[in-house]
């Protein structure tokens, strides 16, 4: 996942992440106590810019190191409870930044165990007070804090209900999240409300365009005017040029417009910038077959199978070509392969019989041409009379 302003958090110095672990650390503390405004993402401030709650953090920040030393000595179960939530919640406080949310409270239940120890000390030894009224003021309210948890709870349970209740939760909390009104079009689209989709992946690029909610747009924009996905694609590695799948549908798009020496180039970029994308090697390969190039074309077909060696469509491509190339035995290796993965794959078992059939192999061409008809590949008669001869 990409973006201009906080693709790898470089941005932030050191000096800025020492005031969010210290902020962390209260916001965590905070929270513990009265769980209000919780979210599945909290964005870091513009730019990893420290705000003035960041500094002033610094203040009870202290007073927790302050009550940690202080408990060293004479008061050990408080010094343990302080000391586990401290290091159990290091990982999550942001002073080796990474991720995009600047805080994570729903990866705190490991942590909380240290500080819920402390509370439960403090509720039994005012419960055992020998002041009634003490006693009894516990009691209410600790029933009451725990009543406000259980709404809290409740209330909280349905925002994760599906991706639209929880990306919703986090626009309410902060609308200028580009990343929230992304995440929420991509649930969309993936149910095919493309209207809502397309809302708000326009609305995350005006907020700020970043490399990912632009491809995204580019996806959709494509089945109506690819031109405009073009534009798309073009402006994501114009903000990240490292955006390997970007360029895989730029090259597409350009192969779709018989430019197949552009197409090349682009598929190679994104194969340097990202050479696991198996993808990638695949339209390259598939460019280069459509060029007449068929030995590199060969080559990358490989490559792709050696990263993905369980997608049958590159099994089965690179088994046309080794038949366009006259090398049926090694073509039959890869339908045969691609059948294993998928053993009703009606177009593996027609070029599997086409393949028999050229080594006069009718018994088994026949074998697979029948199976090819059985799901669904249209066998002419013909086909099937000549096998029989």
């Amino acid at each position: 996942l990409e973006s201009n302003s906080m693709d790898s958090l470089s941005a932030i110095s050191y000096d800025q992440s020492v005031f969010f672990g210290m902020y962390n650390t209260v916001f965590y503390l905070f929270k513990s106590i009265v769980p209000i405004q919780l979210a599945a993402f909290h964005p870091f401030p513009g730019n990893g810019t420290v705000l003035l709650v960041h500094y002033l953090a610094v203040i009870p920040f202290l007073g927790v190191l302050f009550a940690l030393f202080w408990s060293y000595r004479r008061a050990r179960k408080v010094f343990f409870g302080l000391a586990f939530f401290l290091i159990t919640i290091a990982p999550l406080l942001q002073i080796i930044p990474f991720g995009k949310a600047i805080n994570s409270e729903r990866y705190t239940y490991l942590p909380y165990i240290g500080l819920f120890y402390l509370i439960a000390l403090l509720v039994e030894k005012l419960i055992r007070s020998e002041q009634k009224p003490l006693r009894y003021l516990t009691i209410a309210v600790a029933s009451i804090w725990m009543l406000f948890l259980a709404v809290q709870t409740r209330h909280q349970s349905t925002a994760w209900e599906n991706s639209e209740t929880l990306w919703t939760q986090v626009i309410d909390q902060y609308p200028d999240s580009q990343w929230a009104y992304m995440s929420r079009g991509l649930y969309f689209a993936k149910k095919g409300e493309m209207g809502e989709a397309m809302d708000d992946l326009n609305t995350s690029i005006q907020i700020e365009p970043f490399a990912q909610s632009l491809y995204e747009r580019g996806i959709l924009l494509e089945r109506g005017d690819p031109d405009a996905a073009l534009r798309d694609y073009y402006h994501s590695i114009e903000i990240d040029p490292t955006y390997a799948r970007s360029h895989v549908n730029i090259g597409v798009l350009l192969a779709r417009r018989n430019e197949f020496d552009q197409a090349i180039k682009s598929f190679e970029t994104a194969i340097h910038h990202d050479p696991t994308y198996s993808m990638a090697y695949f339209n390259c390969a598939t460019a280069l077959k459509i060029r007449g190039d068929g030995e590199t074309a060969l080559d990358y077909y490989s490559k792709a199978i050696a990263l993905e060696p369980k997608n049958v469509q590159y099994l089965v491509f690179r088994g046309v070509l080794q038949i366009d190339m006259g090398e049926f035995e090694r073509a039959i290796t890869d339908f045969s392969a691609a059948i294993e993965l998928d053993p009703q794959h009606r177009d593996a078992y027609y070029l599997r019989s086409a393949c028999y059939k050229q080594l006069n192999q009718l018994d088994k061409a026949l074998s697979d041409a029948n199976n090819a008809k059985k799901f669904g590949y249209p066998i002419e008669d013909a086909y099937l009379q000549e096998l029989t001869k």
